[in-house]
């Protein structure tokens, strides 16, 4: 909570929390109130999914607790992103299944996920939170560029040709044979 705090500032954050423990009890209502829910997982959720959306590249120290204790470090982008299908798979499953999940709201936690990760979406997209290059959206935006590069490379395109651009096109099949002018 202290990334988000220090992202959103000490309202901002005030108020997103609580917003996303109110959204999340809306989303238990409407998708699957079978028992009567209580607790700040939904709030918390929210805050952990606008974590995926600001922080993807902050490394989490994770315990595996098997004969010894041993810690270990991994991609925020990947621990809550398997948190999250996680947690809408158990969402799904009990709710098919007639169960309550345990006496766990999985539905909570997944509408409280889905708020966090739209709002800081929304806010990184309308610029009211500060852009940073390893924030989620310019990770995708990254990523298709990359991918558009890839593309331009495979059917031909040389950036390193000391060949004019008119000679470049022509080899892809436009302008063939023409200069320009």
């Amino acid at each position: 909570g202290n990334a988000m705090n220090d992202r959103f500032g000490h309202l901002g954050y005030f108020a997103f929390y609580l917003a996303g423990g109110v959204l999340a009890c809306i989303g238990y209502l409407v998708l699957g109130a079978t028992m009567p829910v209580l607790g700040a997982s939904g709030a918390i959720s929210a805050v952990t999914g606008a974590y995926l959306v600001l922080l993807p590249r902050a490394r989490v120290t994770l315990l595996l607790l098997l004969w010894v204790i041993m810690p270990f470090e991994v991609s925020s982008l990947y621990f809550l992103l398997f948190q999250f299908i996680w947690n809408i798979w158990l969402s799904v499953t009990s709710e098919m299944a007639g169960q309550a999940g345990g006496g766990v709201a999985y539905v909570a936690h997944s509408s409280g996920y889905a708020f966090g990760i739209a709002v800081a979406a929304l806010l990184l997209g309308i610029k009211a939170l500060p852009r940073d290059p390893f924030d989620l959206l310019n990770l995708l935006r990254t990523f298709r560029r990359r991918q558009s590069y890839r593309r331009m490379v495979s059917t031909g395109y040389n950036p390193y040709s000391p060949v004019g651009e008119h000679l470049r096109r022509g080899h892809q099949g436009e302008r063939r044979g023409r200069l320009p002018g």
